[in-house]
């Protein structure tokens, strides 16, 4: 009798640790993010923005919910968030140009519950960029233009999250997590054009003459990313 009920408890204490990982997701599925992190663009068109070599910094918000449990350690969730990032620099020393990207996305994010305070994850977002670019010239003359391009990205990461540090509040749901996660970000290669800016006096900008746009040519903002993220689950 004691040889046939070692297998069984042998298993029960091996899945222990996944089921209590599952049961510490599914009491906090909701998320609220804040990340910081640096961007790397490779392309060459993008000099034209920035300062150097130096990385730019993008900063955003994100919120989330889990939709599924897939099993003992695998959770299936959502997120929609919002970053901004902004370059600027000077070309020929006759031009100041700044560029201010808002990107708004989407996407499935897949937590593997190895324990109840590390687990690693992959994620996957698609939407759209906002690229709005400004050319200063030394007159004090000014073109502007701005365009949306699609984009996508992928990255994998892990987050290291708190106890139940809340519970004394009366808060048994909160908990905090620090996340770090590395990834590509493609957006399609887009076109800027940039032209006077239109007066926001109506009178003015009826009576003004036509003008024509510049291109500036084909902008390619893709990008290598790390992301660190400040997460408060509930």
């Amino acid at each position: 009798m004691i040889a046939r009920a070692l297998p069984l408890a042998l298993a029960l204490v091996a899945l222990a640790p996944a089921a209590r990982a599952q049961s510490s997701a599914a009491e906090s599925p909701w998320s609220a993010t804040i990340e910081v992190g640096p961007r790397w663009n490779h392309d060459v068109s993008y000099t034209a923005f920035r300062n150097g070599t130096a990385a730019p910094a993008a900063a955003g918000l994100a919120f989330g919910r889990d939709l599924a449990h897939l099993g003992p350690w695998l959770t299936l969730g959502f997120e929609v968030g919002w970053t901004n990032e902004g370059t600027q620099t000077r070309v020929r020393d006759d031009f100041a140009t700044s560029l201010i990207t808002n990107r708004l996305q989407g996407g499935l994010l897949a937590r593997f519950e190895l324990s109840r305070f590390i687990t690693p994850y992959v994620r996957v977002v698609a939407g759209a960029a906002h690229l709005a670019a400004t050319v200063d010239g030394t007159s004090g003359s000014s073109l502007s233009g701005d365009a949306w391009a699609p984009q996508g990205s992928a990255g994998a990461g892990v987050m290291f999250t708190s106890g139940r540090w809340f519970r004394g509040l009366g808060w048994a749901r909160g908990k905090l997590a620090l996340g770090i996660e590395g990834g590509y970000q493609y957006t399609l290669p887009t076109r800027l054009d940039v032209a006077v800016p239109v007066p926001q006096d109506e009178a003015a900008a009826a009576d003004r003459l036509p003008h024509q746009a510049v291109s500036l040519g084909t902008l390619n903002a893709s990008a290598a990313y790390l992301r660190v993220t400040f997460n408060l689950r509930f």
